[in-house]
């Protein structure tokens, strides 16, 4: 099985998804919701082609659409870097996509 890693502003972007979620949904919801964004993260690790090819943005950067939010990632030896997950009416132009200096 591949695996997933996030950087720091991805991880960020979760957290940040999590306290929203949690607090206009409640907590079954945020856990279902999580759930989810995860399975869509071990997905493109195991199938990263999945994703489509946002150059546009950044070089080697690729997007999958899951549920209100967009996960932006890099293909790795071992899976993915997940670089940021983005509300998806956010403008990927507009934030740091880029993921080299954070990873964890």
């Amino acid at each position: 099985m591949a695996r997933f890693r996030f950087t720091r502003r991805a991880e960020a972007d979760l957290l940040g998804i999590a306290d929203y979620t949690l607090r206009t949904w409640g907590e079954t919801q945020t856990g279902s919701y999580l759930r989810e964004l995860e399975a869509c993260c071990q997905m493109l690790a195991d199938n990263p082609a999945l994703g489509r090819a946002c150059d546009y943005v950044r070089p080697g950067l690729h997007r999958m659409e899951r549920g209100k939010h967009v996960v932006f990632y890099r293909e790795e030896p071992e899976g993915i870097l997940v670089v940021r997950i983005l509300h998806h009416l956010m403008l990927p132009e507009r934030h740091a996509l880029d993921g080299e200096d954070e990873k964890l």
